[in-house]
């Protein structure tokens, strides 16, 4: 795949307190040597804390805040997996307003594991779901992974949906 599509490009990465930490920090470290900039952004300003397997992660700074967000300051959005987090999500009116005009006009997105489910309860998707927990897919500009999908994975995919993001602007 053709990761040069990623360069250069911000990401806005939706989170709160209980998203899953492991996929979190893979995640960032391939986008980071892909050349993204990923931004944590999330309810409250100052930190944040991850949810590693049966307990609290560490604790991680974030870049800004959903009330002041808009998604046009933003190239990629990015939800991971995580239930506490995804429930915080599903129940903060500003968090959905983003998340609606990311899908709404079409900026590559990638949802990851519940965050799929997310935008399904929120009717922002259709019918677009992996497999699998291990599967990745991609529908036009929106890439859906299993939580225990490979990061590698979603990457090219993401670089793949910049790049039909790039394509149907071009057409227009």
């Amino acid at each position: 795949m053709s990761l040069p599509a990623l360069a250069g490009k911000t990401a806005a990465i939706l989170v709160t307190h209980g998203f899953d930490e492991s996929i979190l920090i893979n995640l960032q470290k391939q986008l980071n040597e892909a050349g993204v900039k990923a931004k944590m952004v999330s309810k409250e300003n100052g930190l944040i804390n991850g949810w590693a397997g049966k307990q609290w992660g560490l604790s991680y700074p974030v870049d800004g805040v959903w009330r002041e967000t808009l998604a046009v300051d933003y190239d990629i959005m990015i939800i991971p997996d995580g239930d506490q987090h995804l429930k915080a999500l599903l129940s903060d009116s500003h968090a959905k307003r983003i998340i609606a005009a990311f899908l709404r006009e079409k900026a590559p997105s990638l949802l990851i594991g519940g965050g799929v489910d997310l935008a399904s309860s929120l009717n922002l998707v259709g019918d677009v779901a992996p497999d699998h927990d291990a599967h990745v897919c991609v529908d036009d500009h929106v890439v859906v992974a299993g939580k225990d999908a490979p990061i590698s994975e979603m990457i090219d995919n993401l670089a793949l949906a910049v790049s039909n993001a790039v394509d149907a602007v071009d057409a227009a």
